[in-house]
């Protein structure tokens, strides 16, 4: 393939374009895809309050967990300082 891109800058030139198509010079351009914006939202809004949301419940689970058998802990020391 012995096809040259060139990339130029911005060209103070009105007549420029017409005088490279005459030429017989070809113009392309990437377009830049952007991404939705409520798949934008989700993704940066939405989806890092549910994780902390989860997370937190997650936390506030085990922390009641942890309470249960410290006071299943301390009735099982009564219970044998009683025998």
């Amino acid at each position: 393939m012995n096809e040259k891109i060139y990339k130029t800058g911005l060209m103070n030139d009105p007549a420029l374009t017409d005088r490279l198509y005459e030429c017989g010079a070809t113009f392309t351009k990437d377009i830049d895809q952007q991404a939705s914006p409520i798949l934008s939202f989700l993704v940066t809004g939405l989806l890092p309050l549910i994780i902390f949301i989860v997370l937190g419940n997650d936390r506030k689970r085990c922390k009641t967990a942890e309470k249960e058998i410290r006071d299943i802990d301390i009735k099982g020391f009564r219970n044998r300082r009683k025998h």
